[in-house]
């Protein structure tokens, strides 16, 4: 007879590394003839698009103190059925424990992280496992939990890649000093975005060092090829990956000299918007064509500062600017009048908030 094994998440979403962790331990065992897996998860849209198929799932609401009791009720329907209960948060560790008191069933909880209070109602399982040195030690030192009851397993290394290579680690030799070694410390994970730091790894090797090493802002267009700029400069560089071609695009004019990029967005259309300590620029990479919105305190329909911080596109087309010292603005590309928004009062020093960094 298989070992019949409950695994108790809270959350189950993608940008959970608890859920890596879960979806890893039992893609693993889902072979293994000697255990036979279940999971129960308050909710989360990472269920079917990170579990092999082969489980017994079931969502029901885990939530904390009488929201908590269809997550109670459902263990205690199938407690019968089960040997070891596996939990990854300490609610439904404290649920497991008291059912564990009536009959033989094993449990094991999961310490993914520091946690505090609750200390009367937590880590009474059989088991406990630590995902790192530090969290054992925290768990001995803070909760008093005595050393053989602790575990320590790392968390799994996914490699869940496509053509992933092996890197050449010969490089960091002793005397091998004509190279830049760039550093990744963490897990290996789509979810996390380390395709992305890949690819851009990839693409700094191929540009010219003197780009590479300053970069500030950068998109791609729609042919595939990369806008940059540089730290504290205000030129634009467009990057050919293909060729490994690098052209300047001077966006300074004599009467507006600009000194600093802050931010390169791309609009649905394919059109550049260049925010600048200089006022905003509109590109257009295909016909090499710029437009300029400044400041003019003359103008109510101008933009309410030179100085462009961030660049948003909503679901309308519209353009958001955020600005230093001039609040939020709204964009209508090609149309006319541009909203301005002042944000409320900061009541604990009685100055308006003007400063709009991210969007």
């Amino acid at each position: 007879m298989p070992v019949n094994v409950l695994h108790i998440a809270k959350d189950f979403d993608l940008v959970s590394g608890v859920t890596r962790f879960v979806s890893t331990l039992l893609n693993l065992f889902n072979d293994d003839k000697e255990y036979k897996l279940h999971l129960i998860a308050n909710r989360g849209d990472a269920i079917q698009s990170t579990l092999d198929s082969g489980f017994s799932i079931k969502e029901i609401p885990f939530e904390v103190g009488l929201k908590g009791l269809p997550g109670y009720l459902s263990v205690k329907r199938v407690e019968n059925k089960i040997d070891i209960i596996h939990t990854h948060h300490r609610f439904p560790e404290l649920i497991a424990s008291q059912i564990s008191k009536r009959n033989k069933i094993k449990t094991i909880t999961t310490a993914h992280s520091i946690v505090s209070g609750f200390k009367a109602f937590s880590f009474k399982s059989d088991k406990i496992i630590a995902v790192s040195k530090y969290v054992a030690g925290f768990l001995k030192e803070k909760f008093k939990v005595r050393d053989e009851r602790i575990i320590v397993m790392n968390n799994c290394i996914v490699n869940n890649f496509e053509n992933y290579v092996e890197p050449d680690l010969s490089i960091i030799a002793e005397g091998k000093k004509t190279k830049i070694v760039l550093l990744y410390a963490g897990r290996f994970s789509k979810d996390k975005g380390t395709d992305i730091l890949l690819k851009a790894f990839e693409l700094i090797k191929r540009l010219p060092k003197l780009i590479a090493t300053s970069i500030c802002n950068f998109v791609e267009d729609d042919f595939g090829n990369l806008w940059i700029s540089k730290n504290n400069e205000g030129e634009l560089f467009n990057f050919n990956p293909v060729t490994s071609q690098l052209k300047s695009v001077n966006l300074s004019t004599p009467s507006l000299p600009v000194k600093t990029i802050n931010k390169i967005f791309k609009d649905n259309d394919g059109y550049l918007w260049i925010g600048t300590t200089s006022g905003l620029i509109k590109y257009n990479p295909v016909l090499n064509e710029l437009g300029y919105y400044f400041y003019d305190k003359s103008n109510p329909n101008s933009i309410s500062s030179n100085q462009i911080t961030s660049i948003f596109q909503d679901s309308f087309g519209q353009l958001w600017l955020g600005t230093q010292d001039g609040g939020l603005n709204k964009v209508d590309p090609g149309k006319q009048p541009i909203y301005k928004y002042k944000l409320p009062h900061d009541k604990l020093r009685e100055i308006p908030i003007d400063a709009v960094s991210c969007i």
